[in-house]
């Protein structure tokens, strides 16, 4: 854990450091944090990472067999798609395993800071909430599907400038990476919805009654349908750490009301609220059905430009600093007992062998 308290550690000071300094050299001070923490994603140790063995294996066997993954019927390739294999031919081409965890750390992690940069009032709160709210770790571990959230990020000034073929083509490309991505195409939909405070409560109120009857039910009369029901048992889950993590999503999502309508309606605002909303509608049924857990995460992600969205816009300086004390505080607890709790191979850091 060390090193990742030294990670935020540094963004402090560097926030501290930006505040001192009148926002000076904002850009120097991100920069700076940027590169800690694409430089500790990209050379960690090849045993950090939950599936990273298996994605490595991988590589070798695209190395191996060359542009033929194509057209191959190898076994191993069965469930990936032809966009990740291609990413790992092209890859395989000009260097080896390494060079993957690069390429794959230097995406994801400057997708999000162009994001950031671009859209939140606080980028190195951001920053930071992007390490306390886990995505650090699980773009470690889910390498294929953060591949598609980093892409999909991109995609978020085409939903506010309602370019539709320009969301879609960024779409596919995510699509290519994790099938799963389909699934932020709501967003798109969704986004011209003023969001009222009539409209956040209605939300809520449907998100409760997922959570409480309608998601078991949905998925046990579709498993009936199609006779899988002895499957059930095998996705159904009820776990406590899906609960934790809806009633995490219903606080933040609550807290969204104290934003005055105006604000929560200015278009670079709105998006997020929209992904949030969106992440904890999807989070009502993950906490029933396991598998849905991970859709939660293409929208969860802004969260981290969601609160300082929302802390930026309070009237009172003095409320302002002593709110966004309180939330960070909050936020270091939840990643401490977040990480204690499921360190998926993250805990503790390991440099790369030289």
């Amino acid at each position: 854990m060390i090193v990742y308290f030294l990670i935020l550690l540094s963004v402090l000071l560097f926030a501290i450091g930006n505040s001192i300094t009148k926002g000076k050299y904002a850009t120097i001070f991100c920069g700076i944090a940027v590169f800690i923490l694409f430089f500790l994603m990209a050379f960690r140790d090849q045993s950090i990472g939950t599936d990273i063995e298996d994605y490595l294996s991988l590589f070798q066997k695209v190395d191996e067999v060359g542009i033929n993954f194509l057209s191959s019927n190898d076994d191993n390739f069965i469930g990936y798609e032809k966009g990740y294999l291609a990413l790992n031919y092209i890859i395989s081409y000009v260097g080896g395993e390494r060079l993957l965890l690069v390429v794959v750390s230097a995406l994801y992690v400057l997708s999000v800071s162009h994001c950031v940069i671009q859209f939140s009032p606080y980028p190195l709160m951001s920053l930071a909430l992007f390490v306390l709210g886990n995505f650090y770790f699980s773009g470690m571990n889910l390498l294929r599907q953060y591949i598609a959230i980093a892409i999909l990020l991109f995609s978020i000034k085409y939903v506010v400038n309602r370019s539709f073929l320009k969301f879609l083509f960024i779409l596919l490309i995510a699509l290519s990476m994790h099938r799963t991505a389909i699934v932020f195409v709501f967003l798109y939909f969704v986004y011209p919805l003023k969001v009222s405070n009539k409209y956040i409560l209605l939300c809520i109120s449907c998100s409760i009654l997922f959570y409480l009857f309608i998601g078991q039910y949905i998925l046990s009369y579709i498993l009936g349908i199609f006779e899988l029901s002895k499957f059930e048992h095998y996705i159904l889950v009820g776990a406590d750490g899906g609960t934790i993590f809806y009633l995490f999503l219903l606080s933040f999502v609550l807290l969204g009301v104290t934003t005055p309508e105006r604000i929560r309606n200015i278009p670079n605002v709105r998006v997020f609220f929209h992904m949030m909303i969106l992440a904890l509608l999807v989070q009502s049924f993950a906490v029933s059905i396991a598998e849905l857990a991970r859709l939660t995460q293409y929208f969860y992600i802004g969260f981290i430009v969601y609160l300082p969205c929302v802390l930026f816009h309070i009237k009172s300086p003095n409320s302002r600093l002593v709110l966004i004390s309180v939330f960070m505080f909050l936020m270091l607890a939840y990643f401490i007992i977040t990480a204690e709790g499921n360190t998926d191979s993250v805990i503790p850091y390991k440099f790369m062998q030289l």
